[in-house]
């Protein structure tokens, strides 16, 4: 009976630890489940950054599809207008050309050849400007809706700090590239 009472007694004293046992749990349960939500934070927000670079590059692609369909448009007419221009030459050469005839039409060949020449390289030059602007576009689309959305973003931004502040502020880190 005096080892009962004893045990009995030991039980008593050790009723607190369970408590503590519980609160230590409930902490390290919490801390946890705050780490998860931070994580998946960090996933969307990386989700997010490449769903823009995509719609970003896409947009600058379909421009530059269009730009690069001109200037083979242009050098199908660059081609049509070599193969007359070696057509009429070959048929006048037959025929006998009037003193001068061939160099004019030589000359007409050559300066809508030339033409034609330049808008290509215009074409090249414009519709890459068209493509980074278009990028551009949906990247500003992009960040004043995510600016709205973002509580952190808009708080930095009134603060009147940096984009980089901003990336900072909504998580996310600016990683250079190499």
């Amino acid at each position: 009976m005096d080892t009962m009472n004893c045990l009995w007694n030991k039980i008593v004293e050790e009723r607190g630890q369970s408590s503590v046992l519980v609160a230590l749990t409930a902490v390290v349960l919490v801390a946890l489940l705050a780490f998860i939500a931070n994580i998946g934070q960090v996933i969307h927000d990386k989700m997010l950054t490449q769903a823009v670079a995509d719609a970003v590059v896409l947009s600058a692609a379909n421009v530059q599809t269009v730009g690069m369909n001109e200037i083979a448009d242009l050098n199908a007419e660059i081609k049509k207008l070599k193969n007359d221009l070696d057509k009429d030459l070959k048929i006048g050469s037959l025929i006998g050309f009037q003193p001068g005839e061939g160099l004019r039409t030589f000359r007409y060949y050559y300066t809508q050849i030339e033409y034609a020449q330049r808008l290509q390289k215009e074409a090249n030059r414009e519709f890459a400007k068209m493509a980074r602007k278009a990028g551009q576009k949906v990247l500003a689309k992009h960040n004043d809706n995510y600016d709205k959305l973002h509580p952190k973003v808009r708080a930095a931004k009134k603060r009147g700090q940096s984009k980089i502040c901003w990336l900072k502020a909504a998580g996310l880190k600016s990683e250079k590239r190499t």
